[in-house]
């Protein structure tokens, strides 16, 4: 992807910078830099027409007295939504489009992010409506293809870096602020705005129709990167899995215990082996023959029929006899295994046909793995 076709006079290190320091800035230019999927009116995602039957969505509007209300939409459908003059919030549309799927492919290449990270979600509104003040707990890429909006947008410093825990008291700091210093901007056409997270923003449409899609940056914490990592390693010793009860002296040499535990692993882990961990689109044959496998917290699976699931949605699998035998080897062995184990159940396999499957289930959220190498207590780690 050439960024700067998208973004004049800002390369890669540049949009991370100003994602960093939680910069906002608008770009404007023709909408002819947008990739096609989103071009009016014939792109796959460039109008509300095109998600009328998306399921995933909520609405919008202002009462009478101004006062602002979002709700999910029961049995309603987007078009009876849209029709009323409601704002229409689509969640995750790259699902309608290989190629949106695939930019998005190429942004978190870009980023050095995983790609389970990134979305796209999409604003629709007929009408003067839009959304009151709020913060977003993720980095925001928003590309105008319809229509003409007011953006207001304000930085703070209560809300630089928010996580998901500031964006639940988000009400209580929003009644604190005072917005009167805000910058207004007038979006159009072409226009691309980015809003890092927690970059106070209000919007409202100045066309009789206005349609966005907006790309959502969301890859976790530092802190909640490292801290996985840790549990992960921690919780294949049984005893770390069970619960703490009893007297307050026992609960507490047992949580010393597990701090004790916990350095040598800690000193034993690298940053790189963390983050081949997190950045999923980088698994190598070196990643996978070092690493311990098993389902991951977003997946589940039966058998007989084989069938996998990632946060509750089936994974459509198109298989020969043999790949299929791979999928059903390895739910079998979902609590635990390493690539090797693979090669003794299926000895008949092509070594590289394993590695393609273990990544692809990898990429898809079903299987998540930890990159043991050398470190201490872990099963086929050294204790040396």
């Amino acid at each position: 992807m050439e960024l700067q076709n998208l973004l004049p006079r800002l390369d890669a290190s540049g949009l991370a910078e100003l994602i960093m320091e939680g910069r906002w800035r608008v770009y404007h230019g023709p909408i002819a830099r947008f990739p096609e999927f989103l071009r009016p009116d014939g792109g796959a995602l460039s109008n509300i027409e095109k998600l009328k039957d998306w399921p995933d969505f909520h609405f919008a509007f202002r009462d009478a007295t101004g006062r602002y209300h979002q709700r999910k939409p029961g049995d309603g459908s987007v078009s009876t939504y849209y029709d009323k003059g409601y704002l229409i919030a689509s969640h995750a549309i790259e699902g309608l489009s290989d190629s949106a799927s695939g930019w998005l492919d190429e942004w978190a290449q870009l980023l050095g992010i995983s790609n389970t990270h990134l979305r796209l979600n999409s604003w629709a509104v007929r009408g003067a409506s839009g959304i009151d003040w709020h913060f977003d707990c993720e980095d925001v890429i928003h590309f105008q293809i319809k229509g003409d909006k007011l953006f207001k947008l304000m930085r703070t410093p209560k809300t630089v870096a928010a996580d998901r825990q500031t964006k639940t008291f988000e009400r209580i700091l929003l009644a604190q602020e005072n917005f009167g210093d805000a910058s207004e901007e007038i979006v159009s056409e072409g226009t691309i705005t980015i809003i890092p997270r927690g970059v106070w923003h209000w919007s409202e449409s100045k066309s009789d129709e206005s349609f966005a899609v907006s790309l959502c940056i969301d890859p976790p914490s530092r802190a909640e990167i490292l801290s996985k990592a840790l549990f992960k390693r921690l919780r294949l010793v049984e005893q770390n899995r069970m619960p703490l009860f009893g007297p307050n002296s026992s609960q507490s040499s047992a949580m010393q215990s597990l701090l004790d535990e916990s350095g040598p692993l800690l000193r034993a882990m690298n940053g790189k082996s963390v983050m081949s961990e997190e950045c999923r689109s980088k698994i190598t044959s070196e990643v996978i023959g070092s690493s311990y496998f098993y389902i991951s917290t977003r997946a589940n699976a039966s058998l007989n029929p084989i069938r996998m699931l990632v946060d509750g949605r089936a994974i459509a699998i198109q298989a020969d006899e043999e790949k299929r035998e791979v999928l059903q080897t390895i739910c079998m062995l979902g609590h635990g295994f390493f690539a090797r184990e693979l090669d003794k159940l299926v000895p008949y396999t092509d070594a590289a046909l394993i590695s393609e499957v273990l990544s692809s289930l990898i990429r898809v959220g079903f299987l998540d793995f930890i990159n043991i190498g050398s470190e201490l207590g872990m099963p086929g780690g050294s204790s040396d």
